[in-house]
């Protein structure tokens, strides 16, 4: 399905105005996150598993108003729609080797 003109001039004003709200409040702080793709177990409500622990530490790391993806994640995204930027991979506890990570933009 593609995007109409009208969903993404919806989509840019919902930003814009997201972008000032998060600016003119000084308590707000920087959101962050971090995307995986796998397996989950879930459990009353609650999602357990390796993959959670990893998107758990990934945002920790995420730098401000930023959204990183696994490579598993960023494999799967379209291209279309999605900009990645490889980013230096993140030493992650639990993990034997640093995991490779992009910062996630709109494509538009």
């Amino acid at each position: 399905m593609t995007e109409t003109e009208h969903e993404r001039n919806r989509r840019d004003r919902q930003r814009v105005l997201f972008d000032d709200v998060a600016a003119a409040d000084p308590l707000l702080p920087d959101a962050r996150g971090a995307l995986g793709y796998g397996f989950a177990t879930s459990r009353e409500g609650d999602y357990f598993g390796p993959l959670v622990n990893l998107v758990s530490r990934l945002t920790k790391t995420a730098p401000p108003r930023t959204l990183i993806a696994t490579q598993q994640a960023a494999d799967v995204l379209p291209a279309n729609k999605w900009n990645l930027q490889e980013l230096e991979p993140q030493p992650i506890k639990g993990l034997e080797a640093p995991a490779r990570v992009f910062a996630v933009t709109s494509a538009s």
